[in-house]
């Protein structure tokens, strides 16, 4: 037999395979209408059993094939996430011990120069940074002032204030 691409719906396999399963009738016309119609259905794809048969055991082998590389690919990325994990803790690690996270960062000067420097050398979340860019006249025991000095703590710069 010649090698021959087959193009089988799932439809058209579930049909033989169901076809096929009455062939275990006890009734001998039973079995035999079974496997006229499997014959049937494979005559349309010039194809027959052998054919059929090899035809669904290379899909087999080829899933297999399919199902072992993207194991692969899914450890190579596992991996991969692994060391992108190592990378992002080293980092987070230099950044606990970069001075600009640490207690001993010290502002001296007026509420503003606080405000500067934490919108200036910070990475300050998107709604801290609105808020402290929407400041523009800051007095004493204002909210205004209150804001600054929790942000600042929030982000453990230590001030002394004028």
């Amino acid at each position: 037999m010649t090698k021959q691409e087959l193009c089988f719906t799932e439809r058209e396999i579930t049909k033989i395979v169901k076809i096929l399963e009455m062939t275990r009738s006890e009734i001998d016309a039973e079995a035999l209408v079974a496997v006229r119609m499997s014959q049937h259905i494979l005559k349309k794809h010039n194809s027959n059993y052998e054919i059929f048969f090899n035809t669904i055991r290379n899909d087999t082998r080829n899933f297999e094939t399919e199902v072992k590389n993207l194991r692969n690919v899914v450890q190579d990325q596992f991996n991969e996430l692994e060391i992108l994990r190592k990378k992002a803790s080293q980092v987070q690690s230099q950044l606990s011990k970069s001075d600009i996270f640490h207690h001993s960062n010290t502002v001296k000067g007026s509420i503003y120069h606080l405000k500067d420097f934490l919108l200036n050398r910070l990475s300050l979340q998107r709604y801290e940074r609105k808020l402290l860019e929407n400041i523009s006249k800051i007095t004493p025991n204002s909210k205004e002032q209150y804001l600054v000095l929790i942000c600042a703590r929030r982000h453990k710069i230590s001030f002394q204030l004028d």
